[in-house]
């Protein structure tokens, strides 16, 4: 996606923040998912979403470079990206009870 558009921020790398905010919301939206939706294996759940996503932010840095000629390949992407999902990986993991509970009182 091209980066015009996006607000200039003064921090040096602050492409590696948008990638960090942007995995922090996936993150959240698929750990919230399995939580209200699909309770039965939870832990294996939370491993299973925190690896595949990723691995998809590993395939689509790699992908960018090779089917594009304006992107290229940056680990620092790839930190990024990671470190957003382990973030609410383990905000999730620590607050597994209080999330089991929201869920009952949901009703769903």
């Amino acid at each position: 996606m091209p980066t015009d558009n996006l607000p200039a921020l003064e921090i040096e790398q602050a492409d590696k923040l948008y990638h960090l905010i942007a995995y922090v919301f996936l993150s959240l939206t698929w750990f919230s998912y399995f939580i209200v939706f699909k309770n039965k294996q939870q832990n294996l759940s939370f491993n299973i979403i925190a690896a595949a996503l990723i691995v998809f932010g590993i395939v689509v840095e790699v992908l960018q470079s090779t089917l594009t000629d304006y992107r290229t390949f940056d680990w620092w992407d790839i930190l990024s990206n990671s470190a957003g999902t382990l973030i609410v990986y383990f905000i999730f993991k620590l607050n597994k009870t209080k999330l089991v509970k929201l869920r009952h009182q949901l009703n769903v």
